[in-house]
């Protein structure tokens, strides 16, 4: 595996290890790095130290194979507390998280879509009563699929940084809940 490995504290960067090849050794807990170059850099960002060697080394550095195969994971993939995790260790790192954070929300406004669509479909049902079955069966999947749609849209808006991580995920919700209250106020008494 090839390694590019950057060391970052407060946004400067400290050190920077490039290898060719990285293979994880079990029973040092090290890296053994082929064909590599160290870089060291000072505060103001020039170079201090620089090794570069094409011989084999064992390497200690702060993280092992399971790390990077978590990180690597996609969002869906994990759990909540798994994925907040990786937002705060990702954050230590200097990485931007707002991708992850709107997923960690996403996560949470996406488990209320049943109790959304009941929401919203009960007062439907009762406000439209004399209408066929096949009006309402195409009433409650416009429903859902415009909730759907909303959700991926203020998703996209968070990604791009348009909206919180919070209201973008958040954003359906909102809109949802307030037609299910809208529509339950003026429903048939």
């Amino acid at each position: 595996m090839n390694l590019n490995f950057i060391e970052i504290d407060n946004g400067m960067l400290l050190r920077r290890i490039d290898s060719k090849k990285a293979i994880w050794e079990e029973t040092n807990s090290k890296w053994n790095l082929k064909d590599f170059s160290i870089r060291e850099f000072e505060k103001d960002g020039l170079e201090k130290n620089v090794i570069i060697s094409k011989n084999d080394s064992l390497v200690a550095l702060k993280f092992e194979p399971y790390d990077i195969i978590k990180t690597a994971s996609k969002s869906e993939e994990v759990s909540y507390s798994e994925l907040k995790k990786q937002i705060i260790s990702l954050e230590k790192n200097g990485v931007n998280t707002l991708r992850w954070k709107v997923d960690l929300n996403y996560k949470i406004a996406y488990s209320f879509i049943s109790i959304i669509v009941i929401f919203c479909g009960i007062p439907l049902s009762v406000y439209r009563s004399n209408t066929t079955l096949a009006f309402g069966g195409g009433l409650s999947l416009a429903t859902i699929f415009s909730y759907v749609i909303l959700l991926k849209f203020g998703q996209s808006l968070a990604y791009g940084g348009v909206l919180s991580p919070i209201l973008g995920a958040w954003m359906s919700n909102i809109v949802f809940i307030s037609i299910g209250i809208y529509l339950m106020i003026n429903a048939r008494k």
